[in-house]
């Protein structure tokens, strides 16, 4: 995770195809102006939302798309997810003025490869573009401090539950996967039906887990497990 650089960096290939997504028509011009001037860039399109991104997608050769977050129809965290799926060689950066924080992690989640914010220069913000086709997650400097704010927040947050963890990491894998389907919100019933045991079994096992977590209930235990990180996903 990577803040902007301070100035573009020239490229001795082929230019970056871009594609801009932004509702603001004034706003759009603007930028679709300066990426046009930029050497080594080539703006293949400047839109209104993520509907005209997947049409202009579906026609061109895009390296990047530079999708504001805010837009109707389809706002930007909606365009990046469908993106991902019908155009998983382009990357992703959103282009926005960051005026809701939660964005970032519903932007990053969705897939997009940086985050970055309206009151950068065109420099950075192509010196960003750049590292984000090589591999990087690129933030501007606010959604970098969120991002270190929030990571600061869980790491203290872990050190003030450590024996919760101490004590869940030491669950026997049985138990650990009760854990995990009782903290992602199943039911009993469900969670028998997904680990093979008796519905008796499960009430024993989260009788027992409540027990050794210190836990007064199945709703104080989800919260603390998502809170602190400790649901797994679904594989299946």
């Amino acid at each position: 995770m990577t803040a902007s650089s301070n100035a573009a960096l020239p490229s001795g290939g082929p230019p970056l195809r871009v594609l801009l997504a932004e509702d603001n028509s004034l706003v759009r011009e603007g930028y679709a102006a300066m990426l046009s001037d930029q050497p080594g860039i080539e703006l293949v399109a400047a839109v209104e939302d993520g509907f005209a991104a997947l049409r202009e997608l579906d026609l061109h050769r895009v390296d990047v798309a530079l999708v504001d977050v805010e837009m109707p129809r389809m706002d930007g965290i909606e365009a990046a997810r469908a993106i991902a799926t019908r155009h998983p060689g382009v990357v992703v950066v959103m282009l926005t003025a960051f005026e809701d924080k939660a964005r970032l992690a519903e932007a990053l989640g969705a897939g997009a490869q940086g985050f970055l914010t309206k009151d950068m220069d065109i420099e950075q913000i192509i010196a960003a573009v750049r590292d984000a086709v090589a591999g990087k997650t690129v933030l501007g400097p606010e959604p970098l401090e969120v991002a270190a704010q929030s990571l600061r927040q869980r790491a203290a947050e872990r050190e003030a539950n450590a024996e919760f963890l101490d004590r869940a990491e030491a669950l026997s894998p049985r138990y650990a996967e009760v854990l995990n389907l009782v903290a992602r919100g199943l039911t009993n019933r469900q969670v028998a039906a997904r680990t093979g045991h008796t519905e008796a079994t499960v009430r024993t096992y989260l009788s027992e887990i409540l027990q050794t977590l210190n836990c007064s209930s199945r709703t104080e235990l989800a919260v603390k497990a998502n809170r602190l990180g400790l649901v797994a996903g679904d594989s299946a």
